[in-house]
C-alpha cells in the first residue's frame, strides 16, 4: 500500500508526497525502536527488583541465623565461664562431670556459619551487578 503510493508519487514527481511517506516510514521505525527499548528497560527493571527482593530475603535469613547462633553462643559461653571459674576456684560442688567436660571441650569449638548465597552468587556468575542508583 505504502509502496504503491510512493511509486505513484514518484511517477507524478510529487516530491511532497514522497517526502511525507518517507518521513512516516522513518517515524514508524523510530517509534518501533523506542517501544522495544522501553520494553527492554521495563523487563530489566523488573528483573532487578525481583533480584533485590530475593537478596533482601537472603540477608534477612542470614541475620536471623546469626542472631540465633549469637544467642546460643552467648548461652554456652555463660555456662563455660561459670564452669571454668569454678574449676579455677576449686569449687567443684554442683558441677556435673558431663557439664564440666562439655564446657571445657566446647571452649575450643566455634560454630561455623555459611549463609545461603543464592541470588548474589547467581547474579555475580551471570555478570549482573546490582549497582546503586540504577
Amino acid at each position: 500500500m505504502i509502496l504503491a503510493r510512493i511509486t505513484k508519487a514518484l511517477k507524478d514527481q510529487n516530491w511532497l508526497a514522497v517526502s511525507l511517506e518517507f518521513i512516516i516510514v522513518i517515524l514508524g521505525v523510530v517509534i518501533g525502536f523506542q517501544v522495544t527499548q522501553w520494553s527492554s528497560s521495563q523487563a530489566e527493571a523488573e528483573r532487578r527488583a525481583v533480584a533485590l527482593d530475593r537478596l533482601h530475603d537472603e540477608v534477612e535469613d542470614a541475620v536471623s541465623a546469626l542472631r540465633l547462633m549469637t544467642t546460643n553462643y552467648d548461652r554456652l559461653n555463660t555456662s563455660r565461664t561459670e564452669v571454668i571459674e569454678r574449676l579455677i576456684a576449686g569449687d567443684l560442688e554442683g558441677i556435673g562431670s558431663d557439664a564440666a567436660i562439655s564446657s571445657v571441650t566446647s571452649t575450643s569449638l566455634l560454630p561455623a556459619f555459611s549463609p545461603r548465597q543464592g541470588v548474589l552468587h547467581r547474579n555475580h556468575q551471570l555478570g549482573h551487578a546490582v549497582q546503586p542508583g540504577r
